[in-house]
């Protein structure tokens, strides 16, 4: 009787400890937010070109198909020298790396074969050469990143570099103009006086005359002696030292 009772006690709080595991409330699970970014660098800001689209997400969840301003992620395609036995399906390409940029040995594209740029691409003047995990000035042997990772780094800022070489099929004109300013240091001519010049060299690319076909233009260098043909010295004139101020107009030809 005794070994009954002690039976049925047993059952019993098993059965209320099962029902109140089924019970209780599950706990919510917590998904940090990871986003990425991507950085064209020092030179692309200082000119005011727009800041890329960064993409969002959860935090180990697959890579969405869509920046965060709705506009598609181009998928893998292995271009520019990607190893076949990376990417691929279920991975998204860096902005603008689906471009071919690289030759077969991994050099940029320039000169006689200029790569085709693409029309989002609003860099002019420099050509992609990749993108990297940490900047390529601070850090310049790095590997190169050929594609996005599949799934939302578990980190809360990811920020990948480009670099860039110049692009060498891209002539500019400029226009420079010296004036002379007060209280600073007075780069003077040989004979002693202050090289002030308000002469506006439009220093427009040009052929020599009687140059062979298929000579570049080249940039005519001034001739007026009071800019160019100066030494620099520290010398006081009337409690004052003088110097040039320069002022320079780029633009594409």
């Amino acid at each position: 009787m005794k070994r009954k009772t002690i039976k049925a006690k047993l059952t019993a709080a098993l059965s209320a400890g099962v029902a109140f595991t089924m019970l209780a409330p599950a706990m919510p699970a917590y998904a940090a937010t990871g986003s990425i970014s991507f950085d064209m660098g020092k030179t692309y800001n200082a000119l005011r070109g727009d800041a890329l689209i960064g993409i969002s997400g959860n935090q180990g969840a697959a890579m969405p198909g869509t920046y965060t301003n709705g506009s598609t992620i181009i998928g893998d395609t292995f271009a520019n020298n990607q190893s076949p036995t990376s990417g691929g399906m279920g991975y998204y390409e860096m902005p603008f790396w689906d471009t071919t940029w690289l030759n077969a040995s991994g050099v940029n594209l320039n000169g006689n074969t200029p790569p085709s740029i693409p029309p989002n691409y609003n860099f002019p003047g420099y050509l992609l050469k990749g993108w990297y995990k940490e900047d390529p000035e601070v850090n310049p042997s790095q590997t190169r990143v050929n594609h996005l990772p599949n799934t939302i780094p578990y980190s809360a800022n990811t920020t990948y570099y480009a670099a860039f070489v110049a692009d060498t099929n891209k002539k500019y004109i400029y226009t420079q103009k010296h004036e002379s300013a007060t209280n600073v240091h007075a780069p003077l001519t040989t004979d002693g006086t202050y090289p002030i010049s308000n002469t506006v060299h439009d220093k427009t690319p040009t052929v020599p005359p009687g140059s062979p076909p298929g000579t570049l233009p080249t940039v005519p260098v001034p001739t007026d002696n009071s800019v160019n043909s100066k030494e620099s010295k520290n010398v006081f004139a009337g409690g004052f030292i003088k110097t040039f101020k320069y002022f320079m107009d780029i633009r594409e030809l």
